[in-house]
């Protein structure tokens, strides 16, 4: 990667900005939707368990 002109060190710095928060929101959604799929598979083992006793 080569820096980015003086000039241009505005468009250099929001496409940096921009792909960083891209980034961050991916992390976040991956990260809840693995916690959803394990409350899922929690809960449906937790109703099982109850109707076979």
């Amino acid at each position: 990667m080569q820096p980015v002109p003086a000039a241009r060190a505005a468009t250099g710095s929001g496409a940096q900005q921009t792909l960083r928060h891209i980034g961050s929101c991916a992390g976040v959604a991956l990260t809840i939707e693995i916690a959803a799929a394990s409350a899922s598979t929690a809960d449906t083992t937790s109703v099982v368990a109850l109707r076979e006793q």
